[in-house]
């Protein structure tokens, strides 16, 4: 980012100004950055567009919601009521993900609740069940409404809505009133996060190639359905389905949540759809919602559709964190402590540098890991000093490496040569260039021409910065002095 705002030899340049190095100077300017990020987050990022302040949650307070949510849910959630004690506790811990991850504000005088917010998230945890947990990361912002709100952009009222631009509203009211009354087929909350599904399955085209397909299966299995609707000879969805296929298949999650098995025994073709689409069939409480495929299959080959198994669209390695650690442990800090003693960098630079990396990881997976209880303290610190920090310490200083930005040279004269075990090496231990005074290696023909000839050489040593602002040794080249 910092080097969109500067090129790099302005910045060097401011870099002498204040008598830094410039990797020092890119180190603290993006710790910088940071802070005004910070300051920008709760002044303007986090109020929605009527200037009003959303919230994260902290983390006591996020471990609060979670040891009450257990009572909330039982009393109102019907899906979570069925779950065995495993699968309480996945969606716990689910829940407990999204109320870490997700930005809660309260509108026209709402005052947000342990039960607003609990249920909300609980939405979120149950439309998602069957896929990865960070299937609506998308939507961050969680707007409550008492009632009825009014709408500017489509000048109406509503019960609900949500934007694109990842920002879900609710009618408290009717959010409430979905899960006070859990089979009358109209849930709110599960509406309009199929809304949400729809847009993420279709901003996912080509890394979720299967869910896109099953998507268009279900609009075509659901036009004759749309149809009845239209024309009064079908009443199990509610008439507003029939509005266009974006209502329908927001309709259809209702009841599939609500009245699984009545949808499954009157439309079992688009029940199976929303199957495969979900990655949970309701109606198999003993087994946690988990589907079965061979049923699904079967059923997809009698509608004559080509597929060749239902698979987790959304599914990512949940133990990757794990392996990052352990490449850590085993090479990363070797590798990293390796790399950055052959940077002509100072030790000050190189420990900010450090330092960047450590402060980048806190603000990637604090909440996503340390808030939503995925990590404890100690495994998140573990995670952050042993795997993240010395693996993309390792890697950034590579591309660095590989990548150079600006190119100087300077002349040194040769005070000394050495040998050993048949490498020759120059150095001048009065040189500012830590590698000269350490001595370069050099050509063994120029070692014995100073040694047995006494002619005297100077290094042309190339200097250059890479991408991240970090000084490295360039080639070295040898020039007589007076023509010699």
């Amino acid at each position: 980012m910092v080097f969109l705002l500067l090129e790099l030899s302005d910045m060097i340049s401011y870099a002498r100004i204040f008598g830094m190095e410039p990797g020092a100077f890119v180190a603290i300017l993006g710790l910088l950055v940071y802070l005004l990020r910070l300051i920008y987050d709760v002044i303007v990022a986090h109020r929605d567009e009527d200037g009003d302040r959303s919230i994260d949650l902290r983390k006591a307070e996020v471990t609060r919601l979670i040891a009450k949510a257990p009572v909330i849910l039982q009393e109102h959630s019907t899906f979570y009521g069925k779950l065995s004690n495993e699968g309480r506790s996945k969606f716990l811990k689910r829940l407990q993900y999204v109320l870490a991850t997700k930005r809660f504000i309260g509108k026209d005088g709402f005052r947000l609740t342990t039960e607003s917010e609990v249920l909300t998230a609980a939405a979120f945890v149950q439309v998602g069940f069957g896929h990865h947990v960070s299937l609506l990361d998308r939507f961050e912002l969680i707007a409550i409404y008492p009632d009825i709100f009014y709408s500017a952009i489509l000048k109406r009222d509503l019960k609900g809505s949500i934007s694109t631009k990842g920002v879900i509203r609710f009618s408290w009211k009717h959010l409430h009133h979905g899960f006070s009354v859990p089979e009358d087929n109209i849930n709110l909350a599960l509406h309009e996060l199929a809304h949400a599904l729809k847009i993420v399955i279709k901003d996912k085209e080509g890394k979720a190639v299967g869910l896109i397909e099953e998507l268009a299966a279900f609009n075509a299995a659901g036009e004759p359905v749309r149809d009845a609707i239209l024309m009064g000879k079908l009443d199990e969805i509610r008439a507003y389905a029939a509005t266009n296929e974006h209502e329908f298949f927001a309709c259809c999650v209702e009841y599939f949540f609500e009245n699984p098995e009545a949808f499954k025994l009157n439309l079992p073709d688009v029940y199976f759809r929303l199957v495969a689409i979900l990655n949970m069939d309701p109606t198999r409480t003993s087994d946690d919602y988990q589907p079965d495929k061979a049923e699904i299959k079967q059923w997809h080959h009698q509608q004559a559709v080509i597929r060749k198994e239902v698979v987790d669209h959304f599914k990512e390695p949940g133990d990757w964190y794990q392996w990052m650690i352990v490449v850590g442990l085993i090479a990363g800090w070797f590798s990293t402590f390796f790399l950055l003693a052959g940077l002509e960098s100072s030790i000050m630079t190189r420990g900010l540098f450090l330092l960047t990396v450590v402060i980048v990881g806190v603000l990637l997976f604090y909440r996503r890991f340390l808030v939503s209880g995925f990590m404890t303290t100690g495994t998140f610190l573990t995670f952050l000093l042993c795997g993240w920090t010395p693996v993309i310490s390792t890697g950034a200083v590579l591309l660095n490496n590989a990548v150079p930005l600006y190119t100087h040279s300077y002349r040194v004269p040769i005070e000394g040569v050495t040998s050993d075990h048949g490498t020759y090496y120059a150095y001048n231990e009065a040189s500012a260039i830590r590698s000269v005074r350490e001595g370069v290696e050099i050509d063994p023909a120029v070692y014995w021409k100073i040694r047995k000839d006494s002619l005297t050489f100077e290094l042309d040593v190339e200097l250059y910065y890479g991408l991240f602002a970090l000084e490295c040794l360039g080639e070295v080249g040898y020039v007589p002095v007076n023509g010699e």
